[in-house]
């Protein structure tokens, strides 16, 4: 069972993870049939609901076409 902390920290990771997407104008449906990961499981993380693997991290980063490092480029990680 995750802590409060560790799901306030999800969360932050989804909304992080979402704005990424967002900026550069791609739709869920889109990273799905370009990447490894369905829409539903990129939803899933962007609302902090699914605590992700690094190999699930290195497809998300690789959908979005950015550096791994990014996705936890997070302020207060």
């Amino acid at each position: 069972m995750l802590s409060a902390k560790d799901k306030k920290k999800l969360k932050e990771f989804g909304s992080h993870v979402k704005a990424i997407r967002q900026s550069k104008e791609a739709k869920l449906l889109e990273l799905h049939v370009t990447g490894e990961l369905d829409s539903s499981v990129i939803s899933k993380i962007e609302r902090g609901e699914k605590n992700i693997t690094l190999t699930t991290l290195l497809k998300l980063a690789h959908v979005l076409d950015v550096p791994p490092k990014k996705l936890l480029d997070i302020e207060g990680f």
